[in-house]
């Protein structure tokens, strides 16, 4: 119910040259724990694109303007279309390598988040300075399973088959907060880019929810 809550918007139309954007909202507004006074989901969002050859790209973006620092990302995404994590670009002054810890998004069991497992990525130490700050990015490509499409994935976005947790740390009065995904945002912040052009391929680094009823 409550991903249902989170997830909730209109089916989006896309263009394999078009990215969607969601944006997301702070777990402690769907009754998890809230350690931070400051909630900074204004300026999270992640562009999901086509990114051909039956894969897509989630671009992860903090806007700013306050300061907060996107350290860990989990995918709940049993039973989706997503297939693997197969790649992550890191733009400048982001690092970051599959595998999170803490393996399940801090905060996320109240509200039902469960990771899917190698479904995940985190900053190299040290966590903070290395994670997407304000004015920074970091893109996760994921392989899709056969037969499965860009259409599908987002479908999937807006009705919680796939839902995204983002471990926020460094906020302005040292704590740290958990978000999740909350639907299509509309009109988007920004006009989206054409597939990886998003993001650049310098640094390109190649990579060793569950449903409710």
């Amino acid at each position: 119910m409550l991903r249902a809550l989170a997830s909730a918007c209109v089916v989006a139309c896309a263009s394999s040259a078009s990215a969607v954007t969601f944006s997301f909202v702070q777990i402690g507004d769907l009754g998890g724990a809230q350690n931070s006074a400051f909630n900074v989901a204004s300026q999270l969002f992640v562009d999901v694109t086509d990114n051909g050859g039956s894969s897509v790209l989630f671009t992860f973006r903090n806007t700013g303007p306050l300061a907060s620092s996107i350290a860990d990302v989990y995918f709940d995404a049993d039973g989706s279309s997503l297939n693997a994590l197969s790649s992550i670009i890191n733009s400048a002054g982001v690092d970051f390598a599959a595998g999170a810890s803490p393996g399940d998004l801090p905060g996320g069991n109240p509200i039902g988040f469960s990771t899917t497992s190698t479904f995940s990525a985190d900053s190299n130490p040290p966590a903070a300075p290395n994670g997407v700050n304000p004015g920074e990015q970091l893109g996760i490509v994921f392989s899709l399973l056969g037969g499965k499409s860009f259409a599908d994935v987002i479908a999937e976005m807006n009705s919680g088959v796939i839902w995204i947790g983002l471990h926020v740390q460094a906020l302005p009065d040292g704590e740290s907060d958990g978000y999740v995904n909350n639907g299509e945002d509309t009109p988007p912040d920004v006009v989206p880019l054409p597939g990886p052009a998003l993001l650049g391929l310098a640094g390109l680094a190649p990579l060793a929810m569950r449903r409710r009823r």
